[in-house]
């Protein structure tokens, strides 16, 4: 079995091809714990971030519709206080339909 004697920079054995398993140390329980902490608490700040940056976005979307919800009433009510527009419909008002596919029965 061959071991390499390279190892990184925090002490961590390079590993290559013909390595025995058995025959290296097993990692440090502290150790480990400490990488899985430190992903967890990355992950947590990363994830928190996300939803404040969602959350304020989707309070902008928000805001903007109440905005122009009121601009239209506004708009609304001062064309129904044009005497002269009563009974007026706009006549190139036209709705698309998708079409429809063929039935395979």
């Amino acid at each position: 079995a061959v071991v390499s004697t390279q190892s990184t920079g925090d002490g961590v054995p390079i590993i290559g091809q013909k390595v025995d398993l058995k025959l290296l140390e097993p990692l440090q329980q502290k150790r480990t714990l400490a990488y899985i902490n430190h992903f967890v608490i990355q992950m947590t700040g990363l994830l928190n971030n996300f939803a404040c940056r969602a959350e304020s976005g989707l309070m902008e979307i928000d805001r903007r519709s109440r905005q122009i919800e009121t601009t239209l009433l506004l708009l609304e009510a001062k064309l129904a206080s044009i005497p002269e527009l009563d009974g007026v419909t706009s006549t190139e008002t036209t709705t698309q339909q998708p079409p429809t596919a063929p039935n395979a029965a």
